[in-house]
C-alpha cells in the first residue's frame, strides 16, 4: 500500500475523520428495511443521503417524514444541481458510458 499511513489496512486519515462513526447500507425499496431505517432514525442524530431530489419523499424517508420521528435529526440532503431550479431532479455525476465521450454528455453541450 502506498501513500497515507495505514493501521490494520486502514488509512489512518480515513481513521481520523470517520471516529466514531457507524453507517449501514440497505435496499430501501424493501419496506421492513424502510421499517429498520427509521427505528435507526429515532435515536440518530443525522441522516445523510444523496439520491435525486423526491426520491426520499417517495420512500417516506423525507425529512418532513424523519423529522416526525426524531425531532432534533439533521437531514443532510446532496444532490448533483440542487433540490430546486432548472437541473434540480437531474442525477448529478459523470455516468459510466460519458466517461470520454463529451458528445453524450448532456452537461457538456
Amino acid at each position: 500500500m502506498g501513500a497515507p499511513p495505514y493501521i490494520a489496512g486502514q488509512s489512518a486519515y480515513f481513521l481520523s475523520v470517520n471516529r466514531n462513526k457507524r453507517s449501514i447500507s440497505v435496499d430501501l425499496k424493501d419496506e421492513s428495511n424502510r421499517e429498520r431505517v427509521r427505528k435507526l432514525i429515532a435515536s440518530s442524530d443525522v441522516v445523510v443521503e444523496n439520491f435525486k431530489p423526491g426520491v426520499m419523499r417517495k420512500l417516506g424517508l423525507d425529512y418532513e417524514s424523519v423529522r416526525q420521528l426524531n425531532e432534533r435529526i439533521i437531514y443532510c440532503s446532496i444532490s448533483g444541481f440542487g433540490q430546486t431550479g432548472p437541473q434540480g431532479g437531474a442525477a448529478g455525476g459523470v455516468r459510466p458510458h460519458d466517461i470520454g465521450n463529451e458528445r453524450t454528455d448532456e452537461h457538456n453541450r
